[in-house]
């Protein structure tokens, strides 16, 4: 039996330093104990951007990547998709991975997939071995006020929706996927939804399946903004924006894939969390040459330094949170 990991990652080139980060993350983060196959969707990649990819692949034995075009699948459609980027801030390759069913016709059984924004932290062999219990996705509830989350009403999404996902990290059942009528269904469904789709393939996956998704634990797309979320809720609270909050604590100790979710990217001058472990991987491979990440002042290096402490404290208090509140269960 093949238990091969099948990785789906998506970009053109101008993404090419983040997929780089994304896979060696991914790589050094694996036990090589299986083999990976990691399916970069790329457009406008030559050959030197093929080569640094390859080249890193290539230092691990057990991962292997091939690189899949996009443009003839994916061009028909491209007028109709562009419509649904709202206010033009994502490009049409977020759209990519809709189209598996027919870029991957030799990929069956379930694929990983993760956005370009992600770092990855741990082995993804327990993530691809989830039991999917029959439905067509796995992800992460959404972060939201309600389990069901703001857009489930808004894209008028059926009772058996019990959230809203991001779509940053999933876990595609391909074969289900296809039997639901893969693209050609989603397609139909962008149609039906028209002006309601305004997260474009976020808001398109979550109406194709209404539902049908299984959650997974929100490490596997942990947001590092749970770290000072953390104290807003209690651990004997049932639901909080959608998760447990052990499941949350667990993240934040322990994340899988770290997701830089929303604008402040860690390869820009910030304060998040988990910006220093991106920043490292950016200085390794060589994206980052200069002392301080691109838009750093005076003002923001002290604020960091400020936030690097505020975090480490936070981190001290979310294992001192669990342990009071979880471990002494067991």
């Amino acid at each position: 039996m093949d238990d091969r990991i099948e990785i789906m990652l998506a970009t053109d080139a101008r993404g090419l330093f983040m997929a780089h980060i994304t896979i060696v993350s991914l790589l050094e983060s694996a036990k090589g104990d299986r083999k990976l196959r990691i399916n970069l969707l790329v457009d406008g990649f030559d050959d030197s951007m093929r080569s640094v990819i390859r080249n890193e692949v290539d230092k691990f034995d057990f991962a292997e990547v091939r690189f899949i075009e996009v443009k003839d699948v994916m061009r028909p459609h491209e007028e109709f998709l562009r419509k649904r980027i709202f206010g033009g801030m994502w490009a049409m390759m977020t759209w990519a991975r809709c189209f598996c069913d027919r870029l991957l016709p030799d990929v069956s059984g379930k694929i990983i997939y993760m956005d370009t924004d992600t770092c990855v932290v741990d082995d993804l062999s327990q993530l691809f071995d989830t039991d999917l219990e029959g439905h067509v996705f796995g992800a992460v509830p959404e972060s939201s006020r309600t389990s069901r989350g703001s857009r489930v009403p808004v894209l008028d999404l059926s009772e058996k929706c019990a959230f809203y996902f991001n779509a940053g990290v999933m876990l595609f059942d391909i074969d289900a996927y296809r039997g639901r009528g893969g693209s050609e269904r989603l397609l139909q469904v962008i149609e039906e939804k028209g002006d309601k789709i305004l997260l474009a393939d976020q808001d398109a996956l979550n109406c194709f399946a209404d539902g049908d998704v299984k959650g997974l634990h929100p490490r596997w797309n942990y947001n590092d903004g749970w770290l000072e979320k953390q104290l807003r809720f209690s651990c004997k609270d049932q639901d909080y924006f959608g998760k447990k909050p052990k499941q949350i604590l667990e993240a934040i100790l322990s994340p899988g894939i770290v997701h830089y979710q929303s604008k402040n990217k860690p390869w820009r001058s910030n304060h998040r969390p988990e910006g220093r472990r991106y920043e490292r991987l950016m200085r390794r491979l060589g994206y980052l040459k200069t002392r301080f990440l691109p838009g750093s002042t005076a003002l923001k290096v002290v604020e960091r330094v400020f936030f690097d402490c505020y975090h480490a404290i936070l981190l001290k208090v979310a294992k001192a949170r669990y342990a009071l509140a979880f471990r002494s269960r067991v």
